[in-house]
This record gives structure tokens, C-alpha cells and sequence, in this order.
């Protein structure tokens, strides 16, 4: 809770062109915005949000093939900020070893399609020895069986990440693929893959900080139960339908236009650019109106059940 997240979609470049992301994800027509737009924009949220750490979160694409990426990085840690991505883990091991002085988390996700599940492992192992590493492993159905075996052989050899084997919908948000009732099972109890104890992050390197983690699920009779995004996505209770939502208060996110929205969800809609003059963030939470949430940010959002 100590933190505000900016969840940043900057541009469509990627070297990966898997068949279950959209095409507008990796069509490359989208090459960053400026470089001193996006300064100043980070700083506005840094200089608004002086109560809280400000954690920015970039995706794409494959932001590491962004011309800026270092200078943007090395600016938001000399500005307080904290900085991570989500990347599909493809860059040599020089470049990772070169640059993980700059990164404070790293979401890996491992692509089954284009991936090298060897090469994957190895860069998984480098960054942890010095950042907060979390893992998504996309599980295609019909390479299931290799994905979970590269999942427990993560787990089991690499202290101190979190992993997530992330079931697949149609272009992101459609209906889920089509899992036997085997793999629905291993989807639906993963919680041993999942870091359920903060020491399990404790690092003889480094305190490693944590952005994605469990939720605790408080029900009317104050029992509590601790769950994790891709197990509410899995046993399909992502739906908050009515309830009111604290994205915008808790999180934000940019769209590679350089838009300002809640949530991925769209709820709210647009309610500013990173070019505003006198760009303004939300300060009341907003009541749900879509049937299901997906995005692992959105989700992670305080929510409330409104009488």
C-alpha cells in the first residue's frame, strides 16, 4: 500500500510475434514518445505522489528495445522513483548482466512459441542475484506438459522469485483456451509456486521488495483468506461487477499514445495525456462496470462490495 504504481504500455516494438497477443502489441508501428515528454510526465507523478514510492512498471513490446531505455531508467532512480518492466526475458546475458544495476523488479514472461526455455532459465537466475524477480510462465495448452516441467525446475532451483503459470485467453481478454481437465486442475492449485511468505523473498544480496503478491480476500464474517491474481483468473472469480475499485487512487496506466487510464480494464475512460498541462489524478474510487478483470494490475486493486 506504500506504493503508487504507473503501469506503462510504451510502444508496440518487440521481437516476438506470439499468436495468442494481439497484433497491435508487436506491429512495431508505435516507436516511444519523447524522451523529455516522458521526464517530465514522471516527474509530475513523482512530485504529486511525495507520500508514496512511485513505482513504474514498463511493457510493450519489449521495452529493453527502446532507443532511451537507459537514460529513461537511470533518470527515475536519480529521481527517487522506482523503475521495473515486464519483458520476455530474449536480450543476451551481457545485456541483462550490464543493465540490472537499473532495474528494481522484473516481471519475466516465458513465450512458449519463440522462447528458449535454457536461456530463459539462465537469465531468470542472473537477475535474481540482485532484483525482485517475478516469473509468468503463458501455458499453451498444447505445450503444457514442458511448460510445467520448466515451471517446478524454476521453482525448485531458483530461491527466492515468485512464479505464476498464467492460463491463456483468446486475444488477452476473450474466452479462456481450451485446457483438459488435468490442466484446469494444476491451474486452479498453484498457490506452491506462488511466494506465500515474505522471507521466501529475503535475499542474502539484497532485501528484495515486492510489487506482485497475494491478495487478502476479506469476507463479511472477517474471515481472511490469501489468493493470488492467476488462481481468481483460473477459478474464474475475477468479476467485481458493481463494486467500487481504487484504480486511479492505487494505479494508473498509459497506453502507448501517451493516454492516462485507471485501469486496462478502460473503466472511466480516458481522463488525461502525458502532454496535459494540467494533468490531474483521480481521487475517489470508481464502480465497476465491465463483467470480468484479467490484468494482473487492475486486479490487484483495492476493491470493496458496495451494499
Amino acid at each position: 500500500k506504500q506504493y503508487f504504481v504507473v503501469n506503462w504500455c510504451f510502444f508496440t516494438i518487440c521481437n516476438f510475434s506470439c499468436s495468442y497477443c494481439p497484433a497491435d502489441l508487436h506491429d512495431g508501428k508505435h516507436r516511444g514518445l519523447d524522451i523529455e515528454v516522458v521526464k517530465k510526465f514522471c516527474l509530475n507523478i513523482i512530485e504529486t505522489k511525495k507520500d508514496k514510492k512511485v513505482f513504474f512498471e514498463f511493457t510493450g513490446g519489449e521495452m529493453t528495445y527502446y532507443r532511451s531505455f537507459v537514460e529513461l531508467f537511470t533518470f527515475l532512480k536519480e529521481n527517487g522513483a522506482e523503475a521495473g518492466l515486464i519483458s520476455n526475458g530474449s536480450r543476451t546475458i551481457e545485456f541483462w548482466d550490464n543493465h540490472k544495476h537499473l532495474i528494481d523488479h522484473i516481471c519475466l514472461s516465458f513465450h512458449p512459441e519463440q522462447g528458449d526455455p535454457d536461456h530463459f532459465f539462465n537469465v531468470v537466475k542472473l537477475l535474481n542475484e540482485v532484483t525482485t524477480v517475478h516469473v509468468n510462465i503463458m501455458m499453451l495448452p498444447e505445450k503444457f506438459d514442458m511448460l510445467y516441467e520448466l515451471s517446478q525446475k524454476i521453482s525448485s532451483q531458483i530461491e527466492g522469485i515468485s512464479l505464476a503459470m498464467q492460463p491463456l485467453f483468446e486475444n488477452m481478454s476473450g474466452g479462456m483456451f481450451k485446457y483438459t481437465e488435468e490442466q484446469k486442475k494444476i491451474l486452479d492449485h498453484q498457490t506452491l509456486t506462488w511466494a506465500t511468505d515474505l522471507k521466501f523473498f529475503q535475499s542474502p544480496k539484497k532485501i528484495k521488495k515486492v510489487y506482485r503478491g497475494e491478495m487478502k480476500k476479506v469476507y463479511a464474517s472477517s474471515q481472511e483468506v490469501l489468493i493470488n491474481p492467476p488462481e481468481l483468473v483460473a477459478r474464474q472469480e475475477n468479476n467485481w461487477f458493481g463494486w467500487s475499485c481504487h484504480i486511479g487512487i492505487e494505479n494508473i496506466v498509459v497506453d502507448y499514445h501517451g493516454n492516462v487510464l485507471r485501469g486496462w480494464c478502460r473503466v472511466g475512460g480516458v481522463f488525461g495525456n502525458i502532454e496535459d498541462q494540467n494533468f490531474k489524478l483521480p481521487e475517489k474510487p470508481i464502480i465497476c462496470n465491465v463483467k470480468n478483470c484479467y490484468c494482473g494490475l487492475d486486479i490487484m486493486a483495492t476493491k470493496v462490495k458496495n451494499e
